[in-house]
């Protein structure tokens, strides 16, 4: 089963478009151990969501804890709720045998489902990622952040003017036949979604900043 499909079947399963994202910031967290913490949100979620989202960078930044953390999380998710869809929010992004491992990484021993990619140094550094037939990513394309429009609003010329982040969605398609791909589109620019939304109706989106 594609991703597309995969995600598809989460959300309709739950009745949901619901993501969560599993983020233990050490301020923010009610318990002290990272596992018991994602446990508590998911015993009380998982029926009500499509989607859970680990940010891998505060595992990272707890050391080897943090990614047994991460493991332990993922198999726990997988044993509740096998239908529910999880995105590995790494964010990575690099060429040829670097894209290689971390496609491996993600998807072979992390097992996520979807990755979060980023598009910077070309298209052609996706490609590993769409060789897993039923897994998929969500690429970098719109951020939330104040400070994303420093180049993702720049206009570049292709067959019209666009913005860029326009012109990463629209080469996203040209690599895909959609069945494994979505974007990421910060809700903190309604119009930039709308934007996207409308140029690719039927591309999952994923949607940060709520």
């Amino acid at each position: 089963m594609s991703m597309v499909s995969k995600l598809n079947d989460s959300i309709i399963k739950s009745k949901s478009y619901l993501c969560i994202g599993l983020d233990p910031h050490p301020n923010e967290m009610f318990v002290e151990n990272v596992f018991d913490f994602n446990k508590q949100i998911i015993d009380v979620t998982h029926d009500l969501v499509a989607a859970y989202k680990p940010q891998f960078a505060f595992y990272e930044a707890l050391g080897i804890s943090g990614l047994q953390a991460l493991k332990e999380t993922i198999s726990y998710i997988r044993n509740v709720n096998p239908n529910i869809i999880i995105i590995g929010d790494a964010k990575r992004g690099d060429i040829g045998s670097t894209a290689k491992a971390y496609a491996h990484s993600l998807f072979e021993f992390w097992d996520v489902d979807i990755a979060t990619v980023n598009p910077y140094m070309g298209m052609d550094t996706l490609l590993p990622y769409l060789e897993y037939n039923d897994r998929g990513i969500f690429v970098v394309c719109r951020t939330s952040n104040s400070g994303s429009g420093e180049l993702q609003n720049l206009v570049v010329f292709d067959d019209e003017k666009k913005k860029l982040f326009e012109f990463v969605a629209d080469l996203t398609f040209g690599i895909s036949d959609g069945s494994n791909v979505g974007l990421v589109v910060g809700a903190t620019y309604p119009e930039d979604v709308k934007i996207i939304r409308e140029k690719h109706p039927q591309v999952p989106i994923l949607i940060p900043g709520v």
